[in-house]
């Protein structure tokens, strides 16, 4: 709560002076918490994480306790009725199907609660050979799809759409099921030297500030156009990601540094 409120406010004056130009000190107490709270859509994921870590006590004991099939049996309803209900709503217009898609959803099945567990589930459990073999052969497959659908839907809407990429969608859920794997069986079977180990644990506790500051880096970068245009779009999206994540990267490893109250900026 300390960081969102810091972040929030950081965020509005910003927004303020860059976006709104307009003097924030004068609109009013109800304006400025109005702006704090909406300040950036992608806090989105505090809220989320705040969720998932309430329930945090009550997942543990209940994962711990469970046998495997208990908790494949909720993630493949967490397949069905989020991950297929979602990429089933993407490819249809708001017609009697979408509807009845709104309606069969399981309100406690929504969200990211599937991923948290099944990030479990892979750690502990992982996939069979065969499995984990169809699921990277998968991969080549669900992007060229995303690919082709993205387009597809965009000329359809005469505006692009780029719906099938989200976090629900079943290509995008595939691709995401087997980059964790990969890496995590990379991190299980490599004995990574110290030195690697050390980089690698200061960038992981430096992704959280990374993911609070990205926005304004990037509002900047493309606002200001220091690399739209100048390069071919692939060279471009290469660039901006580079100088988002070292730029606030070295910020967010300042930050969380500081004595005392560094822990609470990222």
């Amino acid at each position: 709560m300390i960081l969102f409120c810091i972040w929030s406010f950081t965020y509005y004056i910003y927004q303020s002076i860059y976006f709104w130009d307009f003097d924030f000190w004068n609109q009013g107490i109800a304006r400025t918490i109005y702006g704090c709270v909406f300040s950036s859509e992608h806090f989105w994921f505090l809220f989320t994480l705040s969720g998932l870590y309430a329930l945090t006590p009550i997942l543990r004991t209940w994962v711990h306790n469970a046998k495997k099939k208990e908790i494949e049996y909720l993630l493949l309803l967490y397949i069905v009725f989020q991950i297929i209900r979602m990429t089933i709503i993407l490819f249809i217009d708001r017609t009697l199907v979408q509807r009845i898609m709104d309606d069969i959803r399981i309100i406690e099945l929504t969200g990211y609660l599937g991923y948290f567990i099944l990030g479990y589930y892979l750690v502990k459990y992982g996939l069979s050979a065969k499995l984990k073999i169809a699921v990277y052969c998968t991969v080549p497959f669900g992007i060229a799809i995303n690919y082709l659908v993205s387009n597809r839907l965009s000329e359809i809407s005469g505006t692009y759409t780029p719906g099938i990429y989200d976090s629900f969608g079943i290509f995008t859920f595939v691709n995401i099921v087997a980059l964790f794997v990969l890496v995590n069986d990379i991190c299980k079977k490599v004995k990574f030297p110290e030195f690697v180990q050390k980089i690698t644990k200061n960038v992981a506790l430096d992704t959280f500030g990374i993911y609070i500051m990205h926005i304004t880096v990037l509002d900047y970068v493309l606002g200001e156009e220091l690399i739209v245009g100048r390069f071919n779009e692939p060279v471009e999206i290469v660039m901006i990601t580079a100088v988002c994540f070292v730029f606030c990267g070295v910020v967010a490893a300042v930050l969380r540094r500081i004595p005392f109250v560094g822990r609470y900026l990222c």
